[in-house]
């Protein structure tokens, strides 16, 4: 097992973790990082209940944090800032009020839409609205959305 001591070693290998025998101060026996020495099970909880703060008190930040995630990932342009991604208080196509969910997304969960997805995300191509009204036109072209709505026409009971 390796020991404390051997972070600076591990470090200087260039090897991003390292085993310590000490329990951290939470008593999480986990590896660490050897650049700081941080216990990944306690930064692992970390990000997750600073990101559940962030969806609660800023959406229009954590909507953007996850959009220029998603950006660099597919290599796509992004110039949006926070203030594109403001949350109205209801939905622009469904007129559903947004309110923001711990969680998995809801219906009435504020999303950011790309109006035309190759263009990326620049001010004039996104918008914030409904999951439920993304999800709807999510990969749908609008004949295929007409033809839906043709056929929920005529079935209904």
């Amino acid at each position: 097992m390796t020991r404390k001591t051997d972070r600076p070693a591990k470090r200087a290998a260039g090897e991003s973790r390292y085993v310590s025998p000490a329990a951290c101060k939470r008593g999480h026996r986990s590896a660490r990082t050897s650049a700081n020495g941080t216990c990944i099970a306690c930064a692992k909880l970390h990000q997750q209940r600073y990101t559940s703060r962030l969806r609660a008190q800023r959406p229009s930040k954590f909507i953007w944090w996850n959009a220029r995630a998603r950006a660099l990932r597919e290599r796509l342009p992004f110039t949006i800032t926070e203030a594109d991604c403001a949350v109205p208080l209801t939905c622009p196509v469904l007129g559903i009020p947004l309110k923001v969910n711990r969680g998995a997304p809801r219906a009435g969960s504020p999303s950011l839409d790309r109006m035309f997805p190759h263009m990326g995300y620049v001010p004039s191509n996104v918008r914030v609205i409904s999951f439920k009204a993304n999800r709807i036109k999510c990969d749908a072209t609008i004949d295929e959305v007409r033809a839906v709505l043709h056929w929920m026409e005529r079935h209904r009971a």
